[in-house]
């Protein structure tokens, strides 16, 4: 297999790592910054959001990364390695 074979792969890949990458900026910089300026929420609970999502994405990132992509094989993956 060549790799100038794979350009339509590649590009998929950089677009998926920009996006992911772009959309964690947002959920976990703008975001909690936008709801403490405009909205007037707490500083504390815009932060304890951002805790709050990152330990989440520490909990299940593991388990996610282990399932199968398809959402069939998804709906019955089991947490344990087989």
């Amino acid at each position: 297999m060549s790799f100038s074979n794979q350009w339509v792969n590649l590009l998929l890949a950089i677009d998926i790592v920009a996006q992911s990458t772009v959309g964690m900026y947002v959920l976990q910089l703008y975001m909690p910054m936008y709801a403490v300026k405009p909205l007037h929420f707490p500083a504390t609970a815009s932060f304890a959001v951002v805790v709050l999502d990152v330990g989440l994405q520490f909990i299940f990132s593991p388990l996610i990364a282990h399932c199968p992509i398809s959402s069939a094989a998804f709906a019955s993956c089991s947490a344990r390695p087989s």
